[in-house]
């Protein structure tokens, strides 16, 4: 038979081992939580990355509106979203 000290002994182990149990249980449910929310992040950036070239396109676009109609409020509307517009003069040709 275990003396008293064993018993004690075994009893602490024992609990502890119910303790970790759940303290697993709840940090693998946090993780599965974060996992998820990194996949739907990851899933999201995906997504983003094949619309960029039509996300330029139509900033493109409207920035040629902008200085084809000498547009100012179009012009601070971009600026306010961090899009500067640059005017590029064409080189003029010399016709002989």
């Amino acid at each position: 038979m275990l003396n008293r000290t064993q018993f004690l002994v075994l009893v602490a182990l024992g609990a502890l081992a119910v303790v970790l149990t759940i303290v697993n249980s709840f940090l693998g449910g946090s993780v599965r939580g974060q996992q998820r929310e990194v996949a739907q992040r990851a899933v999201f950036v995906q997504q983003t990355a094949q619309l960029e070239p039509v996300y330029q396109g139509m900033v493109r676009g409207i920035a040629e509106v902008a200085v084809r109609d000498k547009d100012a409020d179009l012009r601070r509307v971009l600026e306010s979203q961090g899009i500067n517009v640059n005017v590029q003069q064409a080189p003029k040709e010399n016709k002989p």
